[in-house]
């Protein structure tokens, strides 16, 4: 899929929501390069009430739902999606424990390799994070696994700053401990 339609998917979806009366709470916008994706990415967050929420995702590689509910500290739910042309699902949970830590333990199978879609389960990904926020800084210990890929762990930062009551930006860096690479990245968010 080329990134332009990407977008547009997640425009119409975006629109779709609001038309059916649901709630979307934010809509991001980033570029760079971090832990999950690299280059232009959109996404949007719809609450449907009662602690369920829809999250929906894209980049040039990959376009991504996850559907939670969240029951006190821990948010739980399916995530589904395409990773360049291969269809992949998984659970994701994030637990928050207090205002300031969060953990995600984030794992999923596929329908073969990355751009090789076959009817094959495969071990696509696990990807954990901790994250601990002071303020508007952040930082984060993350461990991805992708495929047959070496374990990639990556120690970050990050500093979110308002613009307006309904505007903000971040800028993130993460440092690969095993490509020795850092990973910059910027986003905008607006707040509904």
């Amino acid at each position: 899929m080329k990134t332009s339609s990407l977008i547009v998917a997640i425009l119409l979806l975006f629109l779709t929501s609001i038309v059916s009366a649901q709630k979307v709470s934010d809509l991001t916008i980033s570029s760079g390069r971090g832990a999950l994706s690299s280059g232009l990415y959109i996404g949007t967050n719809v609450d449907f009430g009662d602690s369920k929420n829809l999250t929906l995702e894209a980049t040039a590689d990959y376009v991504q739902a996850m559907y939670t509910k969240t029951f006190g500290i821990f948010s739980i739910g399916p995530s589904a999606g395409f990773f360049q042309n291969t269809p992949w699902v998984g659970p994701y949970i994030k637990v928050q424990p207090t205002s300031f830590i969060t953990l995600v333990s984030w794992t999923g199978v596929s329908a073969g390799k990355a751009d090789n879609p076959q009817f094959e389960v495969e071990y696509s990904f696990a990807y954990h994070l901790v994250r601990i926020d002071a303020g508007p800084i952040n930082v984060s210990l993350t461990t991805l696994s992708f495929q047959d890929e070496k374990l990639n762990c990556l120690v970050g930062s990050g500093i979110t700053i308002p613009l307006s009551e309904k505007i903000k930006t971040s800028i993130t860096c993460d440092y690969s401990l095993r490509d020795s690479d850092p990973l910059f990245g910027a986003s905008l968010c607006y707040t509904f």
